[in-house]
């Protein structure tokens, strides 16, 4: 498995201290994107990477998707287990998702590549196009900008 950056190890730990209050306060319908989404792929198996409050996964499976939802922080999924007690939610980090190659139909990533440092980014992508298969459709959410700027954030 890849060694998380230290960047890496503390927006987790940043998270995980506060992931109640930032699961509570963010959930978007995403309507435009899911139309779109829905066009491509209209059923299968969908893997979402960085699942945060678990609110997707709600929206994927409402939909008829069958749902994986990860994260690599822990009171992200302990949130949306229990929010969600009837969908699939799992503590990985995707640089090891420990799925078998071709598992998925499709994936749904919003603002985990945000996150994860420019070192490892090819890293996580080979790691995602191994469990997709040919062909799947992915959804992926980015920042607008140019380079890349590290915050530091107190809880």
């Amino acid at each position: 498995m890849v060694g998380l950056t230290s960047e890496e190890k503390a927006t987790i730990e940043t998270y995980n201290k506060n992931a109640r209050a930032w699961a509570k306060g963010h959930s978007y319908d995403w309507p435009d994107e899911l139309l779109v989404f829905r066009k491509l792929i209209p059923k299968g198996k969908i893997l979402e990477l960085d699942c945060a409050n678990g609110y997707v996964g709600k929206l994927l499976t409402d939909r008829g998707y069958d749902y994986v939802g990860t994260d690599v922080v822990p009171n992200f999924v302990k949130f949306a287990v229990k929010k969600y007690p009837g969908i699939k939610f799992l503590t990985k980090s995707v640089y090891d998702l420990k799925f078998r190659d071709d598992s998925f139909d499709g994936f749904w990533a919003t603002a985990i590549l945000l996150h994860i440092s420019k070192d490892n980014i090819d890293i996580a992508m080979q790691e995602i196009r191994r469990v997709v298969k040919d062909r799947g459709v992915g959804f992926i959410t980015l920042k607008e900008g140019r380079g890349e700027k590290t915050l530091t954030v107190k809880s």
